[in-house]
């Protein structure tokens, strides 16, 4: 879960994440930042595959990549992204589908150039998310997108 005093989501839950660096492709951007939020090491994961890439609501492209952590020694969150940690089974996720809902994002009118103003109370783009509610915890958006990816790449793996 996100820290509370982070500008962009926070308290939602995410995975870890961030933007590339120069150099990297997201499977090194993962280990990076796995090992920067969450403490744990590239040596304690072993990356599977990259799930299919998403658009965040703000347009940004995100590469999700999944991978099978071997031990969770080492963990340490840091704190100024990172309020919280939890194991999510997947076992619980198959037996569990989403809600989904359908929400509206608006402009945002008090940091609009005034010119905009008539205009912009007609902004609204839909949006659709699924939605899981795990132990009080909900998880909803970009996250909940990528499990349900997640779930279907699953799918087609054969027994």
């Amino acid at each position: 879960m996100r820290a509370a005093a982070l500008r962009h989501q926070p308290g939602e839950i995410c995975f870890p994440g961030g933007g590339m660096e120069p150099g990297e492709d997201a499977a090194a951007c993962t280990l990076r930042e796995t090992e920067e939020e969450l403490g744990l090491t590239a040596a304690q994961i072993d990356l599977i595959a990259p799930l299919p890439a998403l658009r965040h609501s703000s347009g940004q492209r995100v590469e999700a990549v999944l991978g099978w952590v071997n031990s969770l020694e080492g963990l340490r969150l840091q704190r100024e992204e990172v309020a919280e940690a939890f194991l999510l089974p997947l076992s619980w996720l198959r037996a569990n589908p989403p809600k989904w809902a359908v929400y509206a994002t608006v402009a945002e009118l008090d940091t609009a150039p005034e010119e905009l103003l008539p205009f912009l109370p007609h902004y609204r783009r839909e949006r659709r998310t699924p939605i899981w509610v795990y132990q009080g915890r909900v998880i909803w958006g970009l996250t909940a997108k990528m499990l349900v990816d997640l779930l279907e790449t699953l799918s087609r793996i054969p027994d």
